[in-house]
């Protein structure tokens, strides 16, 4: 189920993985409307707090609590204290996944550009802020009803996975209410809403829960549901906290030793 998980993430960050370049064809209300969410997002310089997950797979469910923290653009701490423990941590030069079940850690050094960037994405709302930058889409206003609007975005280049991509934005809060993805079959492939809303100190707002449903295969779902509670923005964090030491005995797993499998 986690490979299954990762896969689904790689698709939705290779979305965003654009050579950036201006974008002067937009119309003034799709600018408006991109511009309200990077003025919301790009606030943000450090956040924290509690989340509470659930995976479900099929029959499969499973739930677990912890915290996270983030200071941009490539600094990600996230913890999973329920039994047994998990654990994401980048100094913004290293990466460390740790699996308390099986007494394993996976370190990825000499990050390439991509994979800082994944770091920089912790939050779904980098990837209208990446396209929107990109000259590799176009965005259109697909629908407007007073503060919600729809674009529809599109790659300019065949692409295997996606044909388009829908974002409903709340304009005067800059909040990405619903993302949904299609292939060239235009079948629903990745379903996210994001609810509850809450403005937090510095005119930030921010959703309290984050729903994924993606489409694994045929008649296959795999549904994440993401809660946070506590959030504190901007805040001073401690390097330490991004650091990363592996317990005794764990055994370390490199890139290299990845690749030969």
């Amino acid at each position: 189920m986690r490979r299954t998980g990762q896969r689904i993430l790689m698709v939705l960050f290779m979305l965003s993985s654009s050579v950036y370049a201006p974008c002067a064809e937009r119309s003034a209300e799709v600018k408006a409307l991109i511009h309200s969410v990077q003025n919301n997002f790009h606030k943000i310089k450090t956040i924290q707090g509690k989340i509470k997950r659930v995976i479900t797979f099929g029959t499969s469910e499973e739930a677990s609590e912890g915290f996270f923290a983030q200071e941009v653009p490539h600094k990600v701490f996230l913890e999973f204290t329920t039994t047994p423990r998990q654990q994401l941590i980048s100094d913004g030069e290293t990466l460390w996944s740790y699996s308390e079940a099986k007494n394993e850690v996976i370190r990825f050094d000499n990050l390439s550009e991509d994979e800082l960037a994944t770091m920089q994405r912790f939050d779904i709302n980098y990837l209208l802020d990446d396209m929107a930058e990109s000259s590799a889409y176009t965005i259109d206003l697909l629908n407007r009803d007073e503060n919600i609007g729809v674009l529809e975005i599109k790659p300019k280049s065949a692409n295997p996975y996606v044909a388009r991509i829908l974002v409903k934005v709340e304009a005067d809060k800059g909040a990405i209410l619903a993302y949904e993805t299609f292939a060239p079959n235009n079948a629903l492939t990745n379903q996210i809403k994001l609810e509850g809303y809450r403005k937090y100190e510095g005119d930030i707002y921010y959703p309290q829960k984050i729903m994924v449903k993606s489409i694994v295969g045929p008649n296959q779902t795999m549904s994440q549901t993401a809660e946070f509670f506590r959030l504190e923005f901007n805040k001073s964090l401690a390097d330490n906290q991004f650091q990363f030491t592996p317990p005794p005995g764990a055994k370390v797993i490199t890139r290299a030793d990845l690749r030969k499998k």
